[in-house]
């Protein structure tokens, strides 16, 4: 699964990115049940509040909790990877990197926001490792996600 496209300046060397799943272009905020929509909506009446429903402005993603798996107790293995790429080369839309609204479906004008393919460079096999393992910008390592609670 391809977890992000990111747009941030990076400088030659090491750099350190942490991000929410709630900043993310793919994911969105738990969907409110027709029901809740409903309790909300009765309350502000009642109470003559304002109600506030902003961050439901889309339900076309992932929810956020489903950004990275929860993991067990124990650990679990996954296959981690990461592959950074010249993103002024690779926009097809101009301005993406400040545009928050886009997703793997596309920007609002219905264009891919990538010049590569979905997924790239993951989208084929690649039946000789050697091939990837001295690029410098492609990284793959296994790695143990952990649930606490």
């Amino acid at each position: 699964m391809e977890v992000k496209n990111v747009s941030p300046t990076v400088s030659p060397g090491e750099n350190s990115l942490t991000r929410s799943s709630k900043d993310s272009a793919i994911t969105v905020p738990d969907v409110p049940s027709f029901q809740d929509l409903i309790n909300k909506t009765k309350e502000a009446m009642t109470s003559g509040s304002e109600l506030h429903l902003e961050e439901y402005h889309s339900s076309l993603g992932l929810p956020n909790r489903f950004l990275l798996p929860k993991g067990t107790t124990e650990g679990m293995d996954f296959h981690f990877v990461v592959f950074v790429s010249d993103g002024s080369e690779d926009m097809a839309v101009a301005g993406l990197h400040e545009s928050t609204s886009f997703n793997h479906y596309g920007c609002h004008d219905g264009k891919y926001p990538d010049k590569k393919p979905h997924g790239y460079p993951l989208d084929r096999r690649v039946d000789d490792e050697r091939i990837i393992t001295g690029v410098s910008n492609f990284k793959a390592m296994d790695i143990k996600v952990f649930h606490t609670e």
